[in-house]
């Protein structure tokens, strides 16, 4: 394969999401209603746990599994999309496109399109495995947009040893009054 003859460099891969809109009117939808089960993380309250011994603080209970109603806006011509307020303020029914790309040649490796309600950061764990088991290994360094700063993301790509430089967030502030969120908020 291509990899082997040394196209491909398996040091630093981009990640990074693009938004596709859908062909359908945001006018027109229809509101459904899905129940999810939200599974409690013993992992992590385990660790919170061992913090809170250490200062001699309580520990906190296992509160189990919870049931959660989430409201979702379907289109009735393009079930599949989602609405998405990425782009517009009222939002658009559209679909995300979850891209990997190598940074020798800038060749795409992987993309995954799924609804817009999908964030990046629960799509690449699975993106990065399916790399694993075409190249056989992980790449040693990956590049990612603010969008993917969460903990559970950092955590799963510790475990893979794949060390991730994750972009800043400015946030608005008086010092940068240039800004589209000050722009917005004045």
């Amino acid at each position: 394969m291509f990899h082997q003859e040394g196209f491909l460099a398996h040091q630093t891969w981009v990640a990074d999401e693009t938004e596709l809109k859908a062909n359908c009117n945001k006018r027109k939808r229809e509101v459904c209603f899905t129940e999810t089960i939200v599974k409690e993380a013993m992992e992590t309250l385990k660790k919170i746990n061992e913090f809170r011994f250490k200062y001699g603080k309580k520990p906190l209970k296992a509160k189990g599994d919870k049931k959660i109603y989430k409201r979702t806006n379907r289109s009735p011509v393009d079930p599949d999309a989602r609405l998405s307020v990425k782009h517009e303020k009222r939002g658009r029914f559209a679909y995300f496109e979850h891209r990997i790309v190598d940074s020798l040649h800038n060749f795409i490796i992987s993309a995954e399109v799924t609804a817009a309600n999908v964030p990046g950061h629960k799509i690449l764990p699975s993106q990065l495995d399916s790399l694993r088991n075409l190249f056989g290994r992980y790449s040693s360094e990956i590049a990612l947009d603010a969008g993917y700063y969460k903990a559970r993301l950092a955590i799963e790509l510790f475990k893979r040893n794949i060390f991730a430089y994750i972009s800043y967030r400015r946030t608005a502030t008086n010092e940068h009054p240039q800004c589209r969120q000050r722009i917005l908020l004045v």
